[in-house]
């Protein structure tokens, strides 16, 4: 007589998420972004991530995040929960994503006229949402109010000058 045969199947491990926690990171709205590949122990079938600030997905098999942010997200930083999962469970790790305003862009006149002994006032004005404004080179009598960007003042002598302005956010 001979026994029946028998069915072996052998489930592979959980995954585990190698990357060790906090895991953080800073992407910049409408550029370029990339975070990961994430460090894995058995191989996992997907990756899936909840989340996800507007312009940003998951690759499902690679668990890298990808995309150019769209805006800011509410709150910011955005929490990230990024899980792999195989046929016997899953693991999940937190992503504290910073999305930051792009570097403003300066849009007022490149070159402004002022007289001599004439109250002036000029208004730095920049993309981007700036929060400071700094001046360096300004002519003699000229001030730059450093929250809003104008420039005012008497000038006291007659000349070209170059003026470097800085704008941040």
């Amino acid at each position: 007589t001979s026994a029946p045969a028998a069915v072996l199947t052998v489930n592979p491990i959980a995954p585990i998420i190698l990357s060790t926690p906090p895991l953080a990171a800073t992407a910049v709205q409408g550029r370029s972004f990339l975070f990961g590949p994430i460090t894995i122990n058995n191989t996992p079938a997907t990756f899936t991530a909840t989340g996800l600030p507007a312009g940003l997905s998951v690759n499902a098999a690679l668990g890298t995040i990808s995309g150019s942010p769209t805006s800011i997200p509410t709150p910011n930083p955005a929490t990230i929960v990024l899980t792999a999962t195989n046929v016997t469970g899953s693991d999940s790790r937190t992503i504290t994503l910073t999305v930051q305003a792009p570097p403003p862009v300066i849009t007022s006149a490149a070159s402004h006229l002022g007289r001599v002994g004439v109250a002036y006032t000029f208004k730095v004005t920049a993309s981007n949402t700036p929060t400071a404004f700094a001046a360096s080179n300004l002519p003699a009598g000229l001030v730059i109010d450093t929250a809003t960007g104008e420039i005012k003042g008497t000038p006291t002598q007659a000349g070209t000058t170059t003026v470097q302005l800085t704008v941040t956010n």
